[in-house]
């Protein structure tokens, strides 16, 4: 039965649509055929906008409501403060040197403070080098 009531629907409403398209034609007719398409588009945007004015949904006004939120005081001090930031990483040197002896033999001491990444002052003796071999090599010259 529902269909029935749908298939009938449908089709007076396929009837007033052409109905309404005949006498659009027909209301077009004095116009040159040019016109006649542009101007059945104008209208059909005029009368879209006119629907969409018309049928567009009310809204309910916004009323706002007063909020409140709680808040923490505390009390402030004057005094110095030294931020701390910790942080991880790797601690590269601006400039790297490689140091050689100018003359061979063996290591015979090393000083305590000659470690990666340590400072030297000028003048600061760094390794003690046996000098037999070096006086040798001086003394054939």
């Amino acid at each position: 039965m529902n269909t029935q009531i749908a298939q009938t629907m449908l089709m007076k409403l396929r009837a007033l649509v052409g109905r309404l398209v005949a006498y659009w034609w027909r209301l077009l007719a004095p116009l040159p055929r040019k016109f006649r398409v542009p101007v059945s588009i104008l209208s059909g945007a005029l009368l879209f906008y006119t629907l969409m004015v018309v049928t567009k949904p009310q809204t309910k006004p916004y009323e706002p409501q007063e909020e409140s939120w709680p808040i923490t005081v505390h009390e402030v001090m004057f005094g110095e403060v030294v931020p701390e930031f910790p942080s991880y990483g790797e601690v590269v040197p601006a400039r790297e040197i490689d140091l050689r002896a100018l003359v061979s033999g063996e290591v015979i001491a090393v000083a305590d403070g000659l470690q990666e990444g340590a400072f030297v002052k000028k003048g600061e003796e760094l390794l003690t080098i046996e000098p037999f071999e070096s006086e040798n090599a001086l003394g054939e010259a």
